[in-house]
């Protein structure tokens, strides 16, 4: 699914870096795989790019920045 997205925006899936952390309710500690998560479980998700790879605008003013998206949710 990501890679279908960024192919529509113009870079590739190598050039998104994706970060998922599931944190456990029970005890703070981190689930290391997303499947083995549990209902109510913290799940961190963290997404960046260069903005050079997907900005439609002209302009200098965030050459060489990355842009940054971070959400947060409990597994249902």
């Amino acid at each position: 699914m990501v890679t279908q997205f960024v192919n529509t925006v113009g870079c590739t899936a190598a050039d998104v870096v994706v970060s998922i952390v599931v944190t456990s309710l029970s005890d703070g500690s981190v689930v290391p795989l997303l499947a083995n998560a549990d209902p109510r479980n913290m799940i961190n998700i963290d997404v960046t790019v260069s903005f050079d790879l997907v900005s439609f605008t002209a302009g200098r003013f965030l050459s060489g920045r990355l842009l940054r998206g971070k959400c947060a949710m409990r597994k249902e």
